[in-house]
């Protein structure tokens, strides 16, 4: 368990998170992480995150995704063409990067996490992280959603609640507020920059257009349920009570849990944002 474990038996208890190191801000720049929602390109990316322990069961077979080509394998580079101007060094990008970015939305999700410090560091674990399936722990802890995890019983079942998605609506409504020609002109502006920031996270074979595109694929990938999602106590936490559900990495059962309505409307706008860097049609799933 851990301080952002949204569906902890015991909320109310006290937990250190565990050491998270793989997708932290490189060392050299430590900083103050604050809420995410960054460049409009990973603002579905982290809705609603949360960690709680995976059950020890045997997984059954998931949901089978829509055509999905390797990120790895890319050939052309995402937001081609993009506006040619004169960025700041990377330890200098702070002030350039609110002053473009909070013309793309007045969320105070978004200009809150505008007010928080090495965005460019930011973004690009974030990014790697989610196309991993891993969710950055240390960087979310503002993200955590005001309020409580809630359950009901239906038929006998205990089921989330359906007031618990409700308190992803603002980060879900920050999602669509985004142009996604916008945020695709702008990732292709600042990508000198942003491969800079990702450069530094030492992985040789990957790329920035790559760990965006597998990202993007991740959550346009996931199933998200019409039926209410049934739930089960598991060592002091909630676990999806569907083994099919249950095995699908964690950036994937995060943004379930923000709810049907949530994550169709996070996704949708993720997939024209998607289109709109250049990432064919073809290599999107459930297209």
């Amino acid at each position: 368990m851990s301080m952002l474990d949204d569906m902890n038996l015991a909320p109310t208890q006290a937990m250190e998170p565990p050491p998270s190191r793989q997708f932290d801000v490189p060392p050299r720049r430590p900083s103050r992480i604050g809420p995410i929602l960054s460049l409009a390109l990973v603002a579905g990316l982290v809705a609603g995150f949360w960690v709680y322990r995976v059950r020890q069961t045997a997984p059954a077979e998931a949901p089978a995704p829509g055509p999905v080509a390797s990120p790895k394998a890319r050939t052309a580079p995402l937001a081609e063409g993009g506006p040619a101007v004169v960025l700041p060094p990377l330890d200098q990008l702070d002030p350039f990067l609110r002053d473009t970015l909070s013309g793309l939305t007045k969320a105070p999700i978004a200009l809150a996490w505008l007010s928080t410090n090495h965005l460019a560091e930011q973004f690009v674990a974030i990014v790697q992280g989610t196309a991993e399936g891993q969710a950055p722990i240390r960087m979310l802890a503002a993200l955590r959603p005001r309020g409580s995890f809630r359950v009901t019983t239906q038929g006998g079942r205990t089921v989330i609640d359906p007031a618990s998605y409700a308190r992803y609506d603002g980060i879900a409504d920050a999602v669509t507020s985004m142009d996604a020609a916008g945020s695709a002109k702008i990732y292709g502006m600042l990508k000198p920059r942003l491969e800079e920031a990702y450069a530094s996270l030492g992985i040789g074979d990957s790329s920035m257009d790559a760990a965006v595109e597998g990202a993007l694929v991740k959550l346009l990938s996931t199933p998200v349920p019409d039926d209410p999602i049934e739930v089960e106590a598991s060592g002091g936490v909630y676990a999806y009570a569907n083994p099919g559900l249950e095995q699908l990495s964690s950036a994937q059962k995060l943004l379930i849990r923000t709810g049907p309505a949530n994550a169709r409307k996070i996704q949708a706008r993720l997939r024209e944002i998607a289109l709109a860097l250049g990432i064919p049609a073809a290599r999107l799933p459930g297209t």
